[in-house]
């Protein structure tokens, strides 16, 4: 796979250019796939937003203008994968759906833990390294990718998240 990465265009003519000229660079150099939009890796922004209809829009998600995934498509690209975030309007709905489980966790021994800004480096974000190489490891397009780079890109949203609500389970 190729990818085609930090893609802009003001119009279909110029999206047109842009994604003929890069295919044709990755067919150069023996590629037989264009992927895109994927900057760099899925670590960085990687996909479009194509579900206008719910307003709200997770910090992470994508912004990129409306017509982009339409200039795609009508140039022939076609979607290899969707993604789907879940919200809630409120704790209420999020605590229902799961107190069963949190009953049943601490029942068979598990502790909660909440983050801890004086632990962040040091314990928290090797912790969330760990869990999150293990569970991406067969996701789409997953690269890992070494704790080093993992703590520049997780610590600057983990300061600035608001991380009450957050806890890992032991």
């Amino acid at each position: 796979h190729g990818y085609i990465s930090f893609f802009e265009a003001d119009s279909l003519e110029v999206a047109k250019e842009l994604l003929d000229h890069a295919c044709q660079w990755l067919k150069s150099k023996g590629l037989q796939t264009a992927l895109g939009p994927i900057n760099l890796n899925t670590w960085l922004p990687y996909r479009f937003r194509t579900d206008w209809s719910d307003e709200q829009v997770f910090s992470w998600e994508p912004h990129q203008p409306k017509s982009y995934p339409e200039y795609f498509t009508q140039l022939g690209f076609s979607s290899v994968a969707e993604y789907h975030s879940q919200g809630y309007q409120g704790l209420k709905e999020l605590f229902a759906s799961t107190k069963e489980a949190y009953d049943r966790a601490l029942f068979n021994g598990y502790q909660f833990r909440p983050f801890c800004a004086e632990q962040m480096l040091e314990k928290d974000i090797p912790s969330l390294h760990r869990i999150t190489m293990a569970a991406f490891q067969n996701n789409f397009l997953f690269e890992p990718v070494p704790l080093d780079y993992f703590k520049e890109f997780y610590l600057p949203l983990a300061k600035k998240e608001f991380l009450e609500h957050a806890v890992f389970a032991v």
